[in-house]
């Protein structure tokens, strides 16, 4: 078989199947009926931790989680996918939550044999057609001063504020850290 048609074929099939993946993920109530409030609940807070988008303007935002923190933890790390749609570059410039004194924005990075974090004051570039993903280890929002731990399987508000499109609040899916030693997407 040719390998064009290969490619083509397999492109196709991932294709239909990420349709399918997002048509079940975005109808969670269509099962509803038949599974008890608890399974319900629980298959909500997937479809919110996996599928919930945020658009404003020309920026879709997604995959939007913090990591669980332990008990008296006074930082927690936020995770999230910003793609711009549009034909000029935007920048998430800063942040606020009602959880944490401050929202912060956040780089690490190797600095020769040793892992730095910095805050990014001038805030994170997002050019036109690209996107950036905020995850462990690289990018990321810190939320500074928690007034509580950050629990597993609950979640919270913060307004996410940028140079053109402006501010949109988002709500962040609370995940153990197991989930992002193994999910490649955050």
């Amino acid at each position: 078989m040719n390998m064009k048609i290969i490619i083509a074929a397999f492109a196709i099939i991932l294709a239909i199947g990420s349709v399918a993946v997002r048509v079940v993920l975005d109808t969670p109530q269509a099962f509803a009926e038949t599974q008890s409030a608890d399974e319900t609940k629980s298959m909500n807070h997937a479809h919110e931790a996996v599928g919930a988008m945020y658009m404003l303007g020309d920026l879709a935002i997604e995959n939007v989680t913090a990591r669980a923190t332990v008990p008296g933890a006074k930082v927690g790390g936020g995770y999230l996918t910003i793609t711009n749609n549009g034909q000029e570059a935007d920048t998430l410039i800063k942040g606020a939550t009602d959880i944490a004194g401050e929202l912060q924005i956040h780089e690490m990075k190797m600095d020769g044999d040793v892992m730095k974090m910095r805050q990014l004051e001038q805030g994170i570039i997002i050019e036109p057609g690209k996107t950036v993903t905020l995850k462990p280890g690289g990018l990321h929002i810190m939320f500074m001063g928690l007034e509580a731990p950050l629990e597993k399987d609950t979640s919270f508000k913060a307004t996410l504020n940028f140079a053109k499109a402006g501010a949109i609040e988002v709500e962040f899916n609370i995940m153990d850290a197991k989930h992002f030693m193994t999910n490649h997407n955050h």
